[in-house]
């Protein structure tokens, strides 16, 4: 894109990214895919006005979540909303290849991004619908280490497992709202299972 005169591409204002003249990013449902995503991940590290940038309801899948997650150290973004973009690479269906490419790069970029104090990956099925809490694991693991302040893990199929991982982390982060809203923390999964107050 370095010598092209694209002004917008798959909603993407790439003039004003260049010019660096965004200070908020709104594409929720705007059809980002892949290709989109990759675009945005390379226009973001110059666009060091950018503190807000909405990307919900899309469909980034893990390729994309792992191009956003390799910049965003690069970049000055406060608030991130990545909810919805079948980031594992399952929709919300549990239709599609379940992977942890996207939320893996995701974990290891969250500690290098000082200036990140808000995020949102709710419904990206996580956990390949309540049967692998690994990814939640590893993200909590990482919370103590980050400046978020904010976080949404609604609709993750997360179950108690992931809960009490996400629960020992908390009293070491900076996080002051917590939305785990839809998810399986009492052990019971589409009514089934068996109760507990563990997580």
């Amino acid at each position: 894109l370095e010598h092209n005169t694209l002004t917008n591409f798959g909603g993407i204002p790439i003039a004003s990214l260049r010019q660096n003249s965004e200070t908020e990013l709104d594409l929720n449902g705007e059809g980002i895919g892949v290709p989109e995503a990759l675009v945005l991940a390379s226009l973001l590290p110059s666009a060091t006005t950018l503190k807000t940038c909405n990307v919900a309801h899309n469909s980034i899948k893990a390729e994309g979540a792992a191009a956003l997650a390799d910049v965003l150290p690069k970049t000055q973004i406060s608030v991130l909303n990545l909810g919805e973009n079948k980031i594992c690479g399952l929709d919300k269906y549990g239709q599609g290849t379940f992977t942890l490419e996207g939320l893996n790069a995701l974990r290891e970029a969250l500690p290098k991004c000082p200036n990140l104090r808000e995020l949102s990956l709710a419904d990206n099925d996580m956990t390949n619908h309540f049967q692998d809490m690994s990814a939640v694991v590893k993200i909590a693991e990482v919370l103590p280490e980050t400046q978020i302040s904010s976080l949404k893990l609604d609709s993750n199929g997360i179950d108690d497992e992931g809960a009490v991982a996400v629960a020992k982390a908390l009293p070491n982060t900076k996080i002051e709202t917590l939305s785990l809203a839809d998810n399986a923390l009492c052990g019971i999964k589409y009514g089934q299972g068996t109760f507990t107050l563990e997580g």
